[in-house]
């Protein structure tokens, strides 16, 4: 079929399909936390034994399609909410800080970003309320998908992730447990639609190749609900399977769209696993790099995938390998381990993947609402802005008591010039403790709006 003419038609059926899909997850969205029963109907689970139906018939993936457009009408206000708390936190927020002494502003404005990435997350996706996520990173053809799908119980009614996607057609996939299967697209313009497996498992290369139309310019991230999460890996814990880093093609837009859409996801994660070929050898420069910019809070654990491909011997050299490179670039590891997705089998004798996850489903358990991380950081910033007006404020008295008693005109003048800075960093930590506070209440009224606007 001619693409243009496939976009023709897909631009006039997009209005009618985004009308009818928004009434229908309106209405669920606000009264279930998963899939219910009015949901079930709609989410189906069935593949088609002869094909994919959407890759098959052009009716079918002109309806895919349309219902993945955006919506302008809401596009732009929730946009405007967005870009207003991104500015909030990356320029007022480093902005409030400049003036403290006793922390690294960098490192602060970093954590804070951090923390309030997760509450947008988690306002934008409520199934990510109080779900602390392990990210899967790597380059493409690492075997991320592949991996999620190896690990969930195998005699449970699964959702299987596409493992064939490429820079074109690529999204960000959170994976959690549910009490069922079910699939929901969450698109730029705030848009909710829930999607049937065949349809998932369409967008990918093949759908690109046949229509010429990516959807990761459109579609945010899904979200999959299974209900095959295996014991070790807790409820209250999200799988995000990101795009490759890697810009396969770097004469597209979208491999580079991914390569920023990964390090924004990854960095934003509380434990992170990252995907190498075996047939790599080590983890690469380019990983390595990667890994730096991404600055993992927690030790990270390394996969080389498609293992099964290799003798024992071969497996230990690459083992050794790998860690000689993260030790060598200063990046903690829970382990690096041997693996092959194809038949769910750790090697060398470890079982490590299974300690990982029973590790950080410890912490979840156990862990604090981001909300409350975020009020305690307004908390603890608060105790610092206090103790340094203090501090500032008694210097500023030493130095009065001094003037005083000095008896050399040029001392006094000398006095003088550092009274007068220490007097303007006063009035400045004052003014960006004030800030601080005005901001911190700006951030929470837009984490409302943002609610309301979704």
């Amino acid at each position: 079929m001619n693409c243009g003419y496939l976009w023709k038609l897909v631009m006039i059926v997009a209005e009618d399909e985004k009308l009818i899909i928004a009434d229908e997850v309106a209405a669920d969205e606000n009264d279930y936390d998963f899939f219910g029963d009015a949901a079930e109907s709609a989410v189906g689970n069935e593949v088609e034994e002869a094909g994919n139906i959407y890759l098959e018939n052009h009716e079918q993936a002109i309806q895919l399609a349309a219902s993945l457009l955006p919506c302008r009408s809401h596009y732009t206000k929730r946009q405007e909410v967005l870009a207003d708390l991104d500015y909030l936190i990356d320029v007022r927020m480093v902005e409030a800080m400049q003036h403290l002494t006793s922390i690294n502003v960098l490192a602060e404005s970093s954590r804070l970003k951090k923390l309030s990435d997760k509450l947008l997350a988690a306002k934008q996706i409520r199934a990510l309320n109080n779900k602390l996520v392990v990210g899967l990173g790597g380059r493409f053809s690492a075997g991320k998908s592949s991996f999620i799908n190896s690990r969930l119980k195998s005699d449970a009614e699964t959702i299987l992730l596409p493992e064939n996607q490429n820079p074109t057609t690529s999204i960000p996939t959170y994976v959690v447990s549910g009490p069922q299967n079910g699939i929901r697209a969450y698109l730029q313009d705030g848009w909710i639609v829930r999607l049937k497996l065949a349809a998932m498992q369409a967008m990918t290369h093949d759908f690109y190749e046949t229509y010429r139309i990516g959807f990761s310019r459109f579609v945010r991230s899904l979200m999959v609900y299974t209900n095959a999460f295996p014991e070790e890996i807790s409820r209250y814990i999200a799988l995000l399977d990101t795009p490759g880093y890697n810009k396969a093609d770097a004469e597209t837009r979208d491999s580079i769209s991914d390569a920023k859409i990964t390090a924004k996801q990854l960095k934003s994660v509380d434990y992170l696993i990252w995907l190498v070929h075996i047939d790599n050898g080590t983890v690469g420069a380019a990983d390595l790099e990667f890994l730096r910019q991404l600055h993992p809070d927690q030790p990270i654990l390394v996969v080389f995938n498609h293992a099964d491909e290799k003798t024992d011997e071969e497996k230990q050299q690459v083992v050794r390998a790998g860690k000689q490179a993260l030790e060598q670039a200063d990046i903690p590891y829970f382990d690096i381990v041997a693996y092959s997705s194809r038949y769910g089998e750790e090697y060398l004798g470890t079982d490590s993947i299974r300690e990982f996850f029973r590790t950080v489903s410890k912490v979840a358990e156990h862990r604090q609402p981001v909300p409350q991380e975020l009020a305690e950081l307004q908390k603890r910033m608060n105790r610092i802005y206090t103790a340094e007006k203090e501090e500032a404020w008694q210097q500023l008295s030493n130095l009065q008591e001094t003037i005083h008693q000095a008896d050399d005109i040029l001392s006094i003048l000398s006095l003088l010039r550092v009274y007068r800075r220490e007097s303007n960093r006063v009035r400045n930590l004052a003014q960006d403790h004030d800030d601080f506070s005005l901001i911190m209440e700006q951030l929470k009224r837009g984490m409302q709006n943002l609610s309301r606007h979704y």
